[in-house]
């Protein structure tokens, strides 16, 4: 609020926030594994939710996610649900059928990538292959290079999860300058500085079932 004709207040208005970011972190990344349209595995070495160890939390939607996009173990029940999916989305359909949603899971990873990016890299990674599921190979192939490039990935990466970036990267390069990658990486200053969207009339498909 403002106090009585300071101009300090009046030229400078106080924005509350009434949620911390580390809270604000828990609930996207609960969004997250809710709406994670893949198989998402825990580490059998941790007994509970603990996001640091590998926990429910964690990021263990990601192995199943790339071994997907590469074609790898992907079974006909999956690829079933894939082709469904693809059919829903064309119509506007958001819902992934079997579990998740493909376009709720992407906003809650940007929106962890912008909050919580450079303390856990991997959400960048995450990011990149959900964007990579959901047609949009350009940003992927940005956000997966911005991802292999820190620290986190030379060094303290899972080996394997370490060598499905390698295959993601070297699909997305074989696309070459066909796709296009955008200026700037997924970020709060990039989100503040985007032109908002225009609105499109939505072309109507019909349902066959």
């Amino acid at each position: 609020s403002r106090g009585g004709g300071s101009s300090s207040s009046s030229s400078s208005p106080v924005l509350l926030n009434t949620c911390s970011s580390d809270a604000l972190a828990e609930l996207l990344r609960t969004l997250k594994r809710a709406f994670w349209p893949f198989s998402w595995e825990c580490s059998p070495n941790s007994g509970n939710d603990n996001y640091e160890i590998g926990g429910s939390n964690s990021h263990g939607g990601f192995r199943a996610a790339a071994k997907a996009g590469l074609g790898e173990e992907m079974n006909a029940a999956l690829r079933v649900m894939s082709r469904a999916a693809a059919y829903r989305l064309d119509r506007g359909i958001w819902t992934s059928p079997g579990a998740g949603d493909i376009m709720r899971c992407k906003g809650a990873c940007e929106r962890l990538v912008m909050l919580a990016g450079d303390e856990h890299p991997d959400e960048r990674r995450d990011l990149a292959i959900i964007l990579l599921h959901s047609g949009e190979p350009g940003p992927a192939r940005a956000e997966l290079r911005a991802y292999m490039a820190t620290p986190h990935f030379k060094n303290a990466a899972d080996p394997f999860d370490k060598a499905l970036c390698y295959k993601l990267m070297d699909l997305l390069r074989s696309l070459g300058n066909g796709i296009q990658e955008p200026q700037q990486l997924v970020s709060i200053e990039s989100a503040l500085s985007a032109r908002a969207p225009e609105v499109v009339q939505a072309v109507k498909r019909p349902l066959t079932w």
